[in-house]
């Protein structure tokens, strides 16, 4: 142990380490420096693609957007006509459940008719009745 306290204290050794701590700092800090340059190139090229791919992105969300833009155009000038099929719609709707009524009330008549109502039909009826409705005589 002494020996090694007295190798350390010897002045050519003593006179060797700054020079060494001074070298092992240079290279410490060379590579320190040589990694940082490394990963700021390595950043960079990062930096270019996410730029790119910006670009890119930014370029579909105009597109999409122009597509909105004239997909809700449309919708606006079609509206009207829709609520116009609509509203045609339901006055149909409206219609044929007057008639299905009335056809309804039609029947009920029929069938709770007397008998002394029921006879035989002109021919002339008949024969509308079968040009019209079809069926047998």
């Amino acid at each position: 142990m002494m020996g090694l306290v007295r190798f350390f204290l010897d002045p050519r050794v003593l006179a060797v380490l700054p020079v060494l701590l001074v070298a092992g700092a240079v290279g410490l800090g060379w590579w320190h420096y040589t990694g940082l340059k490394s990963d700021l190139a390595t950043t960079q090229a990062d930096l270019a693609t996410a730029k790119a791919d910006l670009e890119v992105a930014r370029a579909q969300m105009r597109a999409a957007v122009e597509i909105a833009q004239g997909n809700a155009e449309q919708v606006k000038k079609l509206e009207p006509q829709q609520r116009a099929v609509i509203a045609a719609i339901e006055q149909a709707h409206e219609e044929i459940a007057k008639i299905a009524d009335e056809a309804r009330a039609a029947e009920q008549e029929i069938v709770a008719a007397p008998e002394e109502h029921d006879g035989p039909v002109a021919p002339l009826l008949e024969d509308l009745r079968r040009k019209r409705f079809g069926g047998q005589p």
